[in-house]
């Protein structure tokens, strides 16, 4: 048996570091910029998928060319941002998305939990910086949250399920029925907390949603431990 994380859950989790990141970015040529570095980093953990398979060759060189394109993308990215505090902004959601990559698609090992969960951190530190800086909207650091969980939630689940049945196993309907609940269920979650706060009776400001949403975040990672 191939103890190494599996491929859906594991590409879904660098999605979402991807995702989570281009929603706090604020003007549109650095969502451009993100998007393309967090694409070369979808590449990459699929070029290191192929290279610790049958394509060792070709791995390597789709592996090396993703690589290419995240650092292309961060560095148009440094050249187009308006401010440095955008730059501070996107800044931890990128690193975090590499080590989600590296967590669900290691050079060596079966995986890491450990990269995993400093990930999902790294992703919602973005929303973070961008409420306290108040350059977000609700909708925005309500989505890059559901994100970072969702980094948390689908790396786990690749490493977890790559330990226990093995890369080579069927997990295919698995993961999907997973994912798609834990998208359901984050997005269930943040339209609850966006209601509550738009029909509430004190402060909206965004620095109560994202103490609610700090609360919630440091309440599922201590469960799951």
């Amino acid at each position: 048996m191939t103890e190494r994380p599996t491929v859906v859950s594991g590409v879904l989790a660098v999605v979402a570091g991807v995702a989570g990141t281009v929603a706090v970015a604020q003007t549109t040529p650095l969502r451009l910029a993100v998007a393309v570095a967090g694409a070369g980093l979808v590449v990459f953990t699929l070029g290191v998928v192929a290279a610790r398979s049958r394509s060792r060759g070709l791995g390597i060189l789709v592996a090396l060319t993703g690589l290419a394109g995240a650092g292309g993308g961060t560095a148009y990215g440094a050249t187009v941002a308006s401010e440095q505090l955008h730059l501070a902004v996107v800044a931890p959601g990128l690193v975090g998305t590499f080590l989600a990559a590296l967590g669900v698609a290691p050079l060596r090992g079966s995986g890491s939990r450990r990269f995993t969960k400093i990930a999902c951190w790294l992703v919602f530190l973005g929303p973070v910086l961008s409420a306290g800086m108040e350059y977000g909207s609700a909708v925005q650091v309500l989505t890059a949250t559901v994100a970072a969980a969702l980094v948390w939630d689908l790396g786990e689940n690749s490493v977890s399920l790559g330990r226990q049945v093995g890369r080579d196993a069927r997990t295919f309907w698995n993961e999907t029925v997973h994912g798609f609940g834990a998208l359901l269920m984050g997005g269930v979650a943040a339209g609850a907390v966006y209601v509550s706060q738009g029909y509430s009776v004190g402060s909206s400001s965004l620095e109560a949603v994202v103490f609610l949403l700090v609360s919630v975040v440091l309440l599922v990672v201590f469960l799951h431990r």
